[in-house]
């Protein structure tokens, strides 16, 4: 919606953090089962992100061309902690915060709760350090704007689950928006979401 009034540039890293945000809470599947349906023919090694197909439709929007290929993102390092991963230099195309992100997901026991809200957020939060330190904005307009169409992408499956909301607090935290702005622009994205649901509504009746 907003996009369009990014540069090239900040249209890049908006990007960037949409992807990440899009997987944020998303389920983990092992060789494309969900956990319960794991077997001792399941190769645990494929670790792949379920991707929700309303993000996925609106990064496609947003002109994300790798919106729905391969999930390869958070493999590898069983021999480290996951926190302590150097993400530095990965972060700069499209599927690489996916695969930033399954490389540290994939350190996890897989007796550990992938889906509970804080053993996820210390993975996410991890990339998304990364991402901040490397491709933060400067022009506080398209701070503004990211915000609003990040918050309109943890809107997309209605309402912001725990993961998603702290996301929006760090991009907030990290980039100095004000509490008061950042329930504001909250407020007017909800209304968009509502206004929306209601559109949709109306036109399949």
């Amino acid at each position: 919606m907003l996009t369009k009034l990014l540069s090239d540039e900040d249209k890049k890293r908006f990007l960037l953090f949409a992807e990440l945000l899009s997987l944020a809470d998303k389920p983990l599947l092992w060789d494309g089962k969900p956990k319960e349906e794991i077997t001792a023919q399941t190769d645990i090694n494929k670790l792949t992100i379920q991707k929700g197909a309303a993000e996925t439709q609106l990064l496609a929007e947003w002109g994300w061309k790798n919106a729905t290929p391969a999930l390869a993102t958070f493999a590898t390092l069983l021999s480290t902690s996951p926190y302590e991963t150097n993400l530095k230099g990965l972060l700069t195309s499209p599927s690489q915060a996916e695969t930033s992100l399954i490389k540290l997901l994939k350190c996890l026991p897989l007796l550990e709760d992938t889906e509970d809200p804080a053993v996820r957020w210390n993975a996410v939060s991890a990339v998304l350090r990364e991402l901040l330190d490397e491709h933060a904005f400067t022009n506080p307009y398209a701070i503004r704007i990211a915000l609003y169409e990040l918050m309109l992408l943890a809107l997309a499956d209605g309402i912001p689950s725990p993961v998603e909301y702290r996301f929006l607090e760090e991009f907030q935290r990290h980039h100095r928006v004000e509490d008061d702005a950042f329930r504001e622009i909250l407020e007017r994205a909800e209304n968009m979401y509502r206004e929306t649901q209601k559109t949709i509504a109306l036109v399949l009746e």
